[in-house]
């Protein structure tokens, strides 16, 4: 019996790339196997395997056949739904303490992962651009040292998933 060599090729949005460091081929059992560990992953794989079998010089030419799949690499996080939460009312007083909460949002495959980072990052948005109304991180703070500031403001929060945009953000007003 000869023995087998296999090549391997690789298309991700029909650009051929190296193989994946998430790849691995067994040549025991000619099979594939895959442990996707990043977002930028996610995407389908064109992957064409050869496998030749060298000839003795007597023989002339190598015998080869390919074989071609494809691997769709998704996230269940395309399927999360963001877990609604109470955002308060906010108040401060001109020159006093700033009123602050937290606006983290968690979404339900991540709880299922016990880690909310498991999507990835979150984008909060505010309905209007206030100097005196800001968010850092997930933190939301009211602050003013201006008297003009002082009145009435309805704010809409809205929470999207950065690296999801199909997921369903969470809009709450304040």
């Amino acid at each position: 019996m000869f023995p087998y060599t296999y090549t391997h090729s690789f298309l991700k949005a029909g650009l051929t790339i190296a193989q994946p460091s998430w790849i691995s081929f067994a040549t025991v059992n000619q099979k594939f196997s895959a442990t996707i560990t990043a977002l930028a992953d996610i995407g389908v794989y064109t992957i064409t395997s050869t496998a030749t079998i060298p000839q003795e010089e007597s023989m002339g030419v190598n015998r080869s056949t390919s074989y071609s799949f494809t691997l769709t690499v998704q996230s269940d996080c395309v399927n999360t739904i963001l877990t609604d939460k109470i955002i308060n009312a906010m108040s401060t007083k001109v020159s006093q303490t700033a009123d602050t909460q937290d606006i983290s949002f968690e979404d339900s495959i991540g709880t299922s992962h016990t880690d909310q980072n498991y999507c990835g990052a979150r984008t909060y948005t505010l309905s209007e651009s206030l100097s005196f109304l800001t968010i850092s991180g997930t933190t939301l703070t009211l602050s003013s040292m201006n008297v003009a500031n002082v009145g009435v403001y309805d704010i809409v929060l809205t929470v999207s998933l950065t690296n999801f945009p199909g997921v369903t953000p969470i809009t709450k007003n304040f």
